[in-house]
């Protein structure tokens, strides 16, 4: 009996370590703000691309020389059914953009975002960070994330919200909100 119970538990762990490869996120929609001191000209526009994928284009100033960025992501969802009241905090991550540029931050989703994002984008999150303009050139929207999968394993299917949140050290002030982009998609079961 002991032997069944620990096969059944082994089972589902290994089905959790797997994430849902048949579940598929569908992007509808994004907003954005901006702190007009250190920021202007910040757009972000999500589109569906030829290919079929969903992408993000995003451009924006950074009127001043910045000491680092600490990026803040969250992915929250909808607790109940057909609401959009997102009050299921599933997954928060800070992260402080000179560690990363060192290659010294450990989170493993935040270490592939940022690859993948500066493979599109000219913005490096060097420390310091100078001022300019900076571009984000179809970022490709994954259609499934497998490890954000396992957070998502056990939920119902449902609308979430990821957000994107950076905010911004200048030289000898303190840390202030720069940009917040948030993503919104619906998260299904085929």
């Amino acid at each position: 009996m002991q032997l069944i119970k620990l096969k059944f538990c082994l089972i589902l762990f290994l089905q959790f370590a797997e994430g849902n490869p048949e579940a598929k996120i569908y992007w509808s929609s994004v907003t954005y703000t901006s702190n007009p001191t250190y920021v202007s000209d910040f757009s972000v526009i999500i589109f569906n691309d030829t290919d079929g994928d969903t992408k993000s284009n995003m451009t924006v100033t950074q009127l001043e020389d910045m000491e680092k960025f600490i990026i803040t992501i969250v992915l929250k969802q909808s607790s109940k059914k057909g609401m959009k009241d997102f009050d299921r905090e599933l997954l928060r991550i800070n992260a402080d953009t000179c560690k990363l540029s060192q290659g010294s931050f450990k989170n493993y989703i935040v270490r592939n975002l940022f690859r993948e994002f500066i493979e599109v984008s000219n913005l490096r999150f060097s420390c310091p960070q100078l001022k300019g303009t900076f571009y984000l050139r179809k970022f490709l929207l994954p259609g499934s994330i497998p490890y954000m999968d396992k957070f998502l394993r056990n939920t119902v299917n449902g609308y979430f919200e990821f957000t994107l949140l950076i905010r911004a050290k200048p030289f000898k002030k303190k840390l202030t909100d720069g940009v917040c982009v948030k993503a919104y998609g619906i998260y299904t079961f085929e």
